[in-house]
């Protein structure tokens, strides 16, 4: 029983634990992706925004190069400069501090002709000239968009980005040389630079909390994965975010050059921390859930084995109670209103049934044992699959000197017909056999001449046969001594009638019993003939 009671609360817990684990492992999951999907999607918001601040500030920093190169390009004095040369321009516009004041790195004077006429480098770390950069003057030589002085239009003018062979970024702006009223003939044009160099890099990156890079367009493209540059087209998109880990996002941004081309592409590298916040409170939830998960199951089989369990475990018990002592008069205790208490119900009302069923079967079997005992004849009941004997009644032990304990249990051969072994004509040929005359054995083993009668009846899914037999040895004698008493008083009347007449009444009772058992067998006759 105990294990029974074990195997119940195992299995019950199993399903319930199962089920709710299930159930805490989906949420969680589900809430993991959640969490994952919308931090993520907010966070490459927010990289593209610092992208697009870095993109605007450098934007920034072009339009005031291009505001001073449209300020200083338009202007008598420059007109005059580039046409004449006087040295006083020099002294009074180029000095450092115009550099440092401006921002510029250089400025590049060329005469109508495309010929540098003058030229002033920078160097805004040290606050100092520098000599000329021909890799910078070269670079600028092969962007023509840079060279409009062959322009007809006045105010026409240009900005943009351009890289070195080396790798320098620079921020250049270019417009034609005319007067301060904007009138020609166009002198030449005026370029002013102001160069990315890791000085300016840190100053953008200091008002923002991230780190900042800036690369070559052609570098980066060929050391980023195809997938990120190329398939992805940051040219057309603008900005592209890549999470590079749980605790590391990364955004990029392409800047064309003057001519149109991918120029610098911008790395922003930060910190998941928004990311970071979301997975920690996933953390908390999932605990949460958890905890929140093994108390339902604790309260869960507390309630099951409360109201469900120990009553099903009662019922059993009380069920095998029952069985085990075999007393029909114990009922299963009913003590509430729910299915539990209406399946005990039902239960007693199945026990109160089989229980007149058995009563009534008893009864019925104690009439048939009177009604068999009672029968004058032989009946011996026979299993037809295994041809052992199942009952006898006391006539037919009587008839054979067996006890009805030797006789239940054994094969009927031993009592019927020990010839017909394995050649039962009923069981082995399927013949009807109404009234036939046969053999039994006695317990002294001598013969019994009987007329028996058979009937193949089913009971309880078996098949039984129903031997019914009756002693004729005494019958047959009589019948022989009927015959013998026939002969003598045939005799006698018909050869002898006078001397021996007298002799009648001596034999007159003789005659009598003669006569009925003459009867008798006449009778029996008329019931049926031998096989």
């Amino acid at each position: 029983m105990q294990f029974k009671n074990f195997t119940i609360l195992t299995k019950t817990a199993s399903v319930v634990c199962s089920v709710t684990a299930a159930l805490v492992v989906s949420l969680a999951f589900i809430s993991h992706s959640f969490v994952n999907h919308r931090f993520t999607e907010l966070e490459e918001k927010d990289a593209r925004i610092q992208v697009q601040r870095v993109a605007t500030e450098i934007k920034k920093a072009l339009q005031k190069v291009e505001a001073s190169t449209k300020d200083y390009a338009p202007w008598d004095d420059t007109y005059r400069f580039v046409q004449e040369g006087h040295s006083s321009y020099i002294e009074d516009h180029m000095p450092d501090a115009t550099f440092v004041n401006l921002h510029l790195n250089f400025m590049l004077f060329f005469n109508d002709k495309g010929q540098l006429v003058r030229q002033k480098f920078f160097d805004l770390s040290g606050s100092k000239e520098v000599e000329m950069d021909n890799e910078v003057l070269n670079t600028i030589l092969d962007a023509p968009p840079l060279m409009i002085h062959s322009s007809q239009d006045a105010h026409a003018h240009i900005s943009g980005i351009l890289v070195t062979p080396s790798g320098k970024l620079l921020l250049v702006a270019a417009a034609p040389i005319v007067t301060s009223k904007f009138e020609g003939p166009i002198r030449g044009t005026l370029i002013m630079g102001h160069c990315l160099d890791e000085t300016e890099i840190s100053r953008i990156n200091a008002d923002y909390p991230f780190s900042l890079r800036l690369h070559p367009y052609q570098k980066m493209a060929m050391a980023l994965p195809a997938e990120n540059i190329r398939e992805k087209n940051l040219l057309s998109q603008g900005t592209y975010v890549l999470p590079l880990n749980d605790r590391t996002i990364v955004g990029y941004a392409v800047l064309p050059d003057v001519m149109g081309k991918p120029a610098v592409t911008i790395e922003v590298m930060q910190e998941r921390e928004l990311f970071q916040q979301g997975l920690t409170m996933w953390k908390q939830f999932a605990t949460t859930l958890a905890i929140l998960g093994f108390v339902f199951i604790v309260l869960m089989l507390i309630l099951l084995n409360r109201f469900i369990l120990q009553k099903l475990i009662k019922v059993t018990n009380e069920v095998d109670r029952i069985v085990e002592t075999g007393n029909q008069d114990l009922r299963l205790t009913v003590r509430g209103n729910d299915e539990i208490d209406h399946l005990t119900e039902r239960i007693n009302s199945m026990l109160e049934g089989l229980k007149q069923s058995q009563t009534l079967q008893e009864e019925n079997e104690n009439y048939l044992k009177v009604l068999l005992d009672s029968i004058n004849c032989g009946v011996m009941v026979i299993n037809a699959n295994d041809r052992l004997v199942t009952d006898i009644n006391k006539a037919g032990t009587s008839m054979l000197k067996w006890t009805k304990e030797e006789v239940v249990g054994q094969l009927c051969h031993q009592f019927i017909c020990p010839q017909e072994k394995d050649n039962c004509p009923i069981l082995d040929h399927g013949k009807v056999i109404e009234l036939s005359e046969r053999l039994m054995l006695r317990s002294d083993g001598s013969a019994l001449s009987v007329l028996k009668s058979v009937t193949l009846v089913e009971r309880g899914g078996k098949d039984y046969l129903i031997e019914s037999f009756i002693d004729i040895g005494k019958l047959r004698e009589a019948q022989r001594a009927l015959e013998n008493s026939e002969a003598k008083y045939r005799l006698f009347f018909e050869e002898d009638l006078t001397s021996n007449f007298i002799k009648i009444g001596r034999h007159t009772s003789e005659l009598q019993s003669l006569s009925r058992i003459s009867y008798a067998v006449f009778c029996l006759k008329r019931g049926g003939g031998g096989g």
